[in-house]
Protein backbone atom coordinates (compact mmCIF):
# COMPACT_ATOMS: atom_id res chain seq x y z
CA UNK A 1 0.00 0.00 0.00
CA UNK A 2 1.62 3.23 -1.18
CA UNK A 3 0.84 6.80 -0.12
CA UNK A 4 -0.31 7.32 3.47
CA UNK A 5 -2.46 10.45 3.37
CA UNK A 6 -3.73 10.26 -0.22
CA UNK A 7 -4.52 6.53 0.09
CA UNK A 8 -6.40 7.09 3.33
CA UNK A 9 -8.46 9.91 1.81
CA UNK A 10 -9.26 7.80 -1.22
CA UNK A 11 -10.36 4.82 0.85
CA UNK A 12 -12.57 7.09 2.97
CA UNK A 13 -14.22 8.49 -0.17
CA UNK A 14 -14.76 4.99 -1.61
CA UNK A 15 -16.17 3.78 1.72
CA UNK A 16 -18.62 6.70 1.78
CA UNK A 17 -19.62 6.03 -1.84
CA UNK A 18 -20.20 2.32 -1.17
CA UNK A 19 -22.13 3.13 2.02
CA UNK A 20 -24.39 5.59 0.19
CA UNK A 21 -24.91 3.08 -2.63
CA UNK A 22 -25.91 0.36 -0.14
CA UNK A 23 -28.29 2.71 1.67
CA UNK A 24 -29.85 3.76 -1.65
CA UNK A 25 -30.36 0.15 -2.74
CA UNK A 26 -31.81 -0.75 0.67
CA UNK A 27 -34.24 2.19 0.51
CA UNK A 28 -35.32 1.20 -3.01
CA UNK A 29 -35.86 -2.39 -1.86
CA UNK A 30 -37.99 -1.24 1.07
CA UNK A 31 -40.01 1.00 -1.25
CA UNK A 32 -40.73 -1.79 -3.73
CA UNK A 33 -41.52 -4.42 -1.08
CA UNK A 34 -43.95 -2.07 0.65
Amino acid sequence: MKGGRVGRGRTLMSKMAIFLLCVGCFALGMLFTN
